[in-house]
């Protein structure tokens, strides 16, 4: 099922997309949390018997009122995740704040030893730091993988209260800066999600006075979460109606659909972008894919974020199931050695 001609992006459940894959050997990026639902890409890796090499992230949060539970959880994960008697897997311990470099150290020799072998990059609970410089670096230096695929666990519901808290400032991803002098005449691309982390302050500020704001709102939708994300847009700006806002529905778990919009608002690279990835991590996936792509100087996007530093340990319950299958979503990047994006 792993075919595509033309600019036809396969996706869908991941137990379906790889179900002719049986026995062939993946490799594994991922991220061990403390949400249960960071277990599905294992349990499913698992049941379709295709385990290579795996480099699985664990990341500890700043110390918090919640610390203890959060730690339980994921060790309770972790646990689970051993028991699965992967044999060559590893894990990578850092702390949410440490310094990037040991990021970039774990990917790149992970990278090299897995040479062309093909790779799935489960995003469900990787940083988007994380994921959007490993993006970055295998549409560049690390093309080798000859097939390439992201993979996302939808969670059966997420928590009432704050998702998110205490945000560091407005910062870029690493690799993805744009010289301040580069920023004019850019239009800002936000993704909408349930906590605006610090964005009402940088409007209050006149950050974005004089730039074109594109909001990409994630619908259909179950209707509690589309309050949540009107209540971030009006948390940034109470009038939405202004000129220089658009809002622009894209399905939330619709990779290829958001790329496509994203062509759309930057003109096929041909408009400079900055991209604010806070809503679903899916069009936060798109959002990577295009940042990675259209990453030349002359069509260089930024991407900048506000780095919470507080996770409710609720973040969210279960993995959602359809027919009895766990919703683990799966996006082909690149098939046979070429990219579909």
């Amino acid at each position: 099922m792993l075919q595509a001609t033309g600019e036809f992006r396969p996706w869908g459940r991941f137990d379906q997309l790889l179900n002719t894959q049986q026995g062939s050997k993946w490799s594994l990026i991922a991220c061990c949390s403390h949400e249960y639902r960071c277990r599905a890409v294992f349990e499913c890796i698992n049941e379709l018997d295709i385990f290579g090499p795996q480099l699985v992230f664990e990341i500890k949060d700043p110390l918090s009122v919640s610390t203890d539970e959060i730690e339980r959880k994921t060790a309770e994960n972790r646990a689970y995740v051993t028991s699965l008697g992967f044999e060559d897997q590893s894990i990578s311990a850092h702390g949410l704040i440490d310094p990037f470099s040991g990021y970039e150290r774990a990917l790149r020799e992970f990278l090299t030893k897995i040479g062309d072998q093909s790779l799935i990059i489960d995003i469900t609970s990787l940083p988007k730091k994380i994921y959007f410089f490993l993006t970055k670096l295998l549409f560049g230096e690390f093309n080798q993988p000859r097939n390439v695929v992201f993979t996302y666990a939808e969670p059966n519901v997420y928590s009432d209260k704050p998702l998110a808290e205490n945000p560091d400032p407005w910062e870029a991803l690493p690799g993805f800066r744009i010289s301040p002098r580069d920023e004019g005449n850019r239009k800002v691309v936000v993704g909408i999600g349930y906590e605006p982390l610090g964005l009402p302050d940088l409007v209050d500020s006149g950050r974005f006075d004089e730039t074109q704001m594109n909001f990409l709102f994630p619908f259909p939708a179950q209707a509690d979460r589309v309050a949540r994300n009107w209540r971030f847009i009006r948390g940034i700006f109470p009038n939405p109606d202004s000129g220089r806002l658009s809002v622009k529905r894209v399905d939330g778990i619709n990779v290829p659909e958001v790329y496509q919009a994203l062509l759309g608002i930057g003109e096929h690279g041909e408009q400079g972008l900055i991209l604010a990835p806070f809503g679903p991590k899916p069009v936060s996936l798109a959002m990577a894919l295009y940042a990675a792509k259209y990453s030349q100087p002359c069509s260089q996007t930024g991407v900048y974020y506000t780095q919470p530093t507080y996770y409710n340990p609720d973040y969210s319950a279960g993995v959602r199931e359809i027919d009895g299958r766990k919703a683990l979503n799966a996006y082909c990047v690149k098939l046979n050695g070429h990219f579909v994006y």
